[in-house]
């Protein structure tokens, strides 16, 4: 409702216009102040001493019953009052490591950790709820409620606090009433009127805020003489005014802030650490309270003052994740349904900025920009993937060398513009060709929709719009479209017994050159077309790179391991390692320009069908960019699979890998002309492959070193120290790679039964062996080719296609180990062991006879 009150005043005159926007009555209480203590509150004092108490007596019974019968609580006096306070310290955190050889004294620390375990339980739950729960409380003892005369809110005031009640005359009053408290002759709250709230808290919003219930205007309401003239006329003028918003407008102007500055509510200061967070709203698991509602409305206008004229933003429920752009509507609607995400309290996704980042502790900020209409989305591709065509490229070259633009290329552009401009269908304003190709090839992917579910719900479209529509029939046509953004792959055709590719030289060959196995299938001698026996999925790496380099929010990030990484050893970002600094003192022209890509690859199998199929493997190539941030380079965004195989290469994978070799070649040696849209200017953009990254079965693959048999090891290769033991090999011995001088050198019972006197061994650099692989003779690719592997080849099994790269031999570290897979074997081993899981144990009655004949 809305109101125009003429009444007397003792603050602003004898009479007051008052336009009033938000009726009801609210209530000033002063704000909370922020306590660095808050986390001693949980447990009162008495329960603190008595659990210190308990803490010191724990340790001190363990220690007398131990002390007799167990080394680690013997010594010195000071290093016995050391393990007693450090025994009862770490089992509040559950980290001891002293062994207790005494039942009683176990009992003595099950029983503590039964008391630490409830303490930390309740300690923890009530902090929580003190910081996240904001609660509003008035004894009636001491406390005492003011008002100001003339008020209507008087009466209410009488009925519900009887006998406490201030009377307050101006504005200075309230201020000065609710600083000295009820304790001091003052109030703890006021009760008035929400527009002379509105008007207190313009001058003193620093140190209160307002109270109040949620309200809702349905009409207007006026007060005029019976009969007035004037009472059609206002009413059409202030529905005029409350749909343009003039009256928002008017509040704000009125009330405004006076000479107060809120500051970066998402600093955070020595005392407000303890505990009190400005948006802890977030957390309150009452999503009809007032104040869940109000933070709603709060971080709406936030999101709708960063992004103005945006209609749809991010929405942060718990649903959606900040992952799905919603309208502004619907965010709200969803956010108390679904609630918000308790860990986004800075709304760094919606516009706000932080103040201080490093790349220890970095976050990411994402540009938050409005929607727009998908034709100019669109439009914003073609000049990304065709620069030559943009009005906007600065025309002067980096090293003044004039970049020809391709005919074919040209070509291209011009068809994915007449696409563009093309309407869907006569009178269609909404989507363009391309457009709608681009929307229903997201929502395919998307929603993981198979081809043939694709092609009948393009023909369902296609017989639903007018009869002239260009929209494609089936998923072939609407992918030939997309090839020309960069979007395509290539097929090549392999021999079923991954003998060769039928590519470069090849690719007009019938039959493979080493098994003689046709390169077709047999078929019905009327089909037109061949199908071919196996066939690999190529995506060319070149065009994305250069996308990469194309597109606003990719460019700058490409070169932060160079500008904005933090030298300060310590190991954030493959570019703090040996390795990468080795490569750029060995490649120093490559590494001048930190645009330059670093690439590592990795490739492993796996079954689509899951269980449907238990035989079939696909075998996918990834390659990722090292160039990005840490919390970049690894997403899914930057992770481009090259290659496709449809199943299990073993060591033939050079095969599958020889059209990837041959582009980084050419990204090595001659590069590739590129759009730099971060500086807008051309550059030639180079590439290297780092290292791989592999589980210890695809190492062998790409490394050609089977790590299989008696020298699996790659590093120690002829050298290493093996034995068959509990039924299988083992690999011992790894006590040459201690320091000389450690302890552990000397002890045999503890390892395997001798002591270690050998040297480490050397590290074989990459020019001894492409020398050593260069004396060997291997046999063909292919499974049909089967030839004894001689002695002197030791483990090797074919010459990696890598070292064809110029510069891969001279890299200090060329594959790795994933973490994943070696994290899963060793728990495997250990839970297996621990638990005597049947099957995975490694404690066995080999093993044990085995430790036996060892003098373990």
């Amino acid at each position: 409702m809305l109101l125009l009150e003429i009444r007397q005043s003792h603050r602003t005159g004898p009479y007051m216009l008052i336009l009033q926007s938000d009726l009801g009555v609210g209530m000033i209480v002063p704000n909370e102040k922020e306590n660095m203590w808050i986390f001693l509150k949980p447990l009162s004092a008495d329960l603190w001493i008595t659990s210190f108490c308990f803490f010191v007596v724990t340790g001190l019974v363990v220690w007398l019953i131990e002390r007799p019968i167990n080394q680690e609580f013997q010594g010195s006096p000071s290093q016995q009052i050391g393990t007693i306070f450090w025994f009862s310290f770490s089992t509040l955190v559950f980290a001891h490591r002293e062994k207790l050889s005494n039942n009683l004294a176990k009992f003595v620390v099950i029983v503590w950790l039964f008391v630490v375990l409830i303490l930390n339980s309740s300690y923890t739950a009530t902090l929580a709820s003190m910081m996240t729960v904001k609660q509003i409380q008035f004894n009636s003892k001491v406390n005492s409620i003011g008002y100001q005369i003339g008020t209507f809110t008087k009466g209410p005031i009488d009925l519900n606090f009887k006998g406490l009640k201030q009377f307050i005359h101006s504005e200075e009053e309230y201020a000065d009433a609710l600083s000295r408290g009820s304790k001091h002759g003052g109030a703890s709250a006021i009760i008035d009127e929400i527009p002379y709230i509105k008007i207190f808290l313009a001058k003193y919003s620093a140190k209160f805020s307002m109270i109040k219930t949620k309200s809702t205007t349905n009409g207007f309401a006026f007060v005029f003489p019976k009969g007035s003239k004037l009472v059609h006329d206002i009413s059409r003028q202030i529905e005029t005014l409350r749909e343009e918003g003039k009256l928002l407008e008017m509040e704000e102007a009125w009330f405004q802030r006076l000479g107060f500055d809120c500051g970066d509510f998402s600093v955070i200061s020595v005392r407000s650490s303890g505990g009190i967070m400005s948006r802890r709203w977030i957390q309150n698991p009452n999503r009809c309270s007032d104040e869940y509602l109000d933070g709603i409305e709060d971080f709406i206008e936030f999101a709708r003052r960063q992004n103005p004229g945006a209609t749809r933003i991010r929405c942060p429920c718990r649903s959606c994740n900040n992952t799905l752009w919603e309208t502004i509507e619907n965010v709200g609607f969803h956010l108390v349904r679904n609630g918000m995400i308790e860990t986004y309290s800075i709304w760094n996704l919606h516009g706000e900025q932080l103040d201080h980042a490093s790349s220890s502790n970095a976050t990411r900020i994402d540009s938050v920009e409005p929607i727009v209409d998908p034709n100019d989305q669109v439009m914003d591709i073609i000049e990304d993937v065709f620069p030559f065509a943009s009005t906007n490229i600065n025309n002067e070259r980096e090293d003044d060398v004039p970049t020809p633009i391709d005919s074919a290329k040209f070509e291209q552009y011009e068809k994915l513009l007449k696409n563009t401009n093309q309407e869907l269908y006569p009178g269609c304003e909404s989507f363009s060709v391309l457009t709608a190709i681009v929307e229903l090839m997201h929502g395919k992917i998307k929603y993981r929709m198979s081809n043939l579910c694709f092609d009948y719900f393009l023909g369902v479209f296609k017989r639903m719009l007018p009869t002239d529509n260009c929209l494609p029939k089936d998923h072939k046509q609407a992918q030939k479209v997309l090839n020309s953004l960069g979007l395509g792959y290539e097929k090549i055709h392999a021999c079923k017994n991954n003998c060769m590719l039928f590519y470069k030289e090849h690719e007009m060959l019938d039959t493979c050159l080493i098994c003689n196995e046709s390169r077709f299938k047999m078929t019905s001698q009327n089909r037109t077309t061949k199908i071919p026996q196996k066939v690999m999925r190529y995506l060319p790496l070149k065009h994305r790179l250069q996308r990469l380099y194309m597109s606003t929010h990719t460019a700058t990030d490409k070169r932060w391991h160079k500008e904005k990484r933090v030298d300060d050893d310590v190991m954030r970002h493959p570019a703090d390692g040996e390795a990468w600094k080795e490569f750029d003192r060995t490649f120093p022209k490559f590494a001048a320009d930190p645009r330059n890509v670093r690439l590592g690859l990795a490739t492993d199998g796996f079954n689509p069908y899951g269980v449907l199929n238990q035989h079939h493997s696909t075998w996918p190539i990834f390659v990722f960019p090292y160039n990005l941030p840490p919390w970049k380079c690894m997403k899914k965004e930057y992770i481009m699979m090259t290659v496709l195989v449809t199943e299990d290469p073993g060591r033939s994978i050079d095969i599958y890998l020889s059209p990837l070799v041959d582009e980084l070649k050419d990204l090595w040696t001659n590069g590739v002309r590129t759009y730099d849209k971060s500086t807008g200017k051309m550059f030639t953009l180079r590439a290297a492959v780092m290292w791989t990254v592999n589980d210890f079965p695809a190492y062998a693959m790409v490394s050609g070193w089977s790590t299989k048999g008696y020298m699996a090891c790659p590093v120690c290769k002829e050298d290493v120290t093996s034995g068959w033991h509990a039924g299988k090999v083992c690999y011992l011995g790894h006590r040459r790679w201690l320091p000389w001088d450690h302890e552990w050198r000397e002890k045999d019972k503890e390892f395997d039964g001798n002591t270690e006197c050998r040297l480490r061994l050397r590290e074989w650099s990459g020019d001894e062996i492409v020398e050593q692989l260069n004396h060997l003779d291997f046999a063909p690719f292919g499974k049909t080719v089967s030839r004894t592997r001689p002695s002197t080849h030791m483990n090797w099994t074919h010459k990696p296609m890598f070292f064809e790269l110029p510069y891969w031999s001279k890299l200090k570290l060329r594959h790795n180990l994933d973490v994943m897979h070696v994290e899963k074997n060793v728990f495997d081993t250990l839970v297996g062991t621990i638990l005597d899981i049947d099957g995975k144990t490694k404690d066995t009655i080999k093993a044990r006879l085995d430790l036996e004949r060892m003098g373990i």
